[in-house]
């Protein structure tokens, strides 16, 4: 009777461990000397039934198939891989991203060593969870997490336009002579551009830096599992934290006082107000019931 395809063994898992592990080595992640930022993340949207996150060919990721093969090799590499990996990706995908890779609390101690969130500023409200990105911090404290500049990441060269100088000179009447190729005002174009497009999205430094707070206290309650939720809420250039704590925590920190003052007393503990957040970044804070 001829062998079903159920119990075939792949030869790659007769290898010894050893060997194994000198391949997994050799087709984990590794930074893209090329680009300053980790290349974006798409998710496939047009078939549903398709394997999620194709990733660029560019880098290592072409090896990312592996964390897919089957149980023993994806649980062998899977972690190996994103440990080391950088990533970026739309905040759009991080809801799917979490659920895709990072559905247990167990899961959370593989995360990547860097994963940035390519934001553009725009006028509708948008809302996210940032607690599954705190708690990666707390059960692997080598993970970073930041938004980021999805123009700056991308790079000048995809927003710039014809450089005016250059089209001026042909226009006014040198219709003999091309614009110089490369033009020559390029660098200095690409400069001005940094520079203005850095001061528009320079709210997100804030951002970033609630994200990476470290006070004790902070990270004592995340540990604890205080926080029902923790939300960002974007709208135009303003951050709202909407963060749910219990009813015990509440009530450890009210005593008497007026819901305003329990608040203030809470960022305080948090160790948000020391670190001037409060004064970039609206915190609203309720309870559980």
């Amino acid at each position: 009777m001829a062998t079903s395809v159920e119990n075939i063994r792949p030869e790659f898992l007769s290898l010894p461990a050893e060997l194994r592990n000198v391949i997994y080595k050799y087709a984990i992640e590794k930074e893209n000397a090329l680009h300053h930022a980790p290349l974006l993340l798409r998710r496939r949207t047009h078939n549903v039934n398709h394997p999620v996150w194709p990733l660029s060919s560019h880098t290592n990721r072409m090896y990312f198939g592996l964390t897919q093969a089957n149980r023993q090799v994806r649980k062998e590499f899977r972690p190996l891989w994103f440990r080391q990996a950088r990533l970026r990706i739309h905040l759009h995908d991080l809801p799917y991203f979490i659920r895709t890779f990072f559905r247990e609390e167990e899961d959370y101690t593989n995360a990547p060593k860097l994963l940035e969130i390519s934001w553009v500023t725009i006028v509708q409200e948008q809302t996210c969870s940032v607690l599954p990105l705190l708690m990666m911090r707390i059960h692997c404290p080598t993970f970073v997490v930041k938004f980021v500049s999805h123009e700056i990441a991308q790079g000048a060269e995809f927003y710039l336009d014809g450089c005016e100088i250059c089209e001026s000179y042909y226009f006014d009447g040198n219709i003999n002579e091309w614009p110089p190729d490369p033009c020559p005002h390029l660098e200095d174009r690409k400069k001005r551009w940094l520079e203005q497009t850095k001061m528009e999205y320079e709210y997100l430094d804030h951002l970033n830096a609630f994200l990476s707070h470290s006070h004790p206290k902070w990270l004592e309650y995340l540990r604890n599992n205080e926080f029902h939720h923790i939300r960002l809420e974007f709208e135009n250039y303003v951050i709202t934290v909407h963060m749910r704590i219990g009813q015990q925590v509440a009530d450890e920190l009210h005593g008497g006082r007026t819901l305003g003052r329990c608040s203030r007393i809470f960022l305080d503990l948090m160790g948000f107000i020391a670190a001037d957040l409060w004064n970039y970044i609206y915190f609203e804070v309720s309870v559980r019931v």
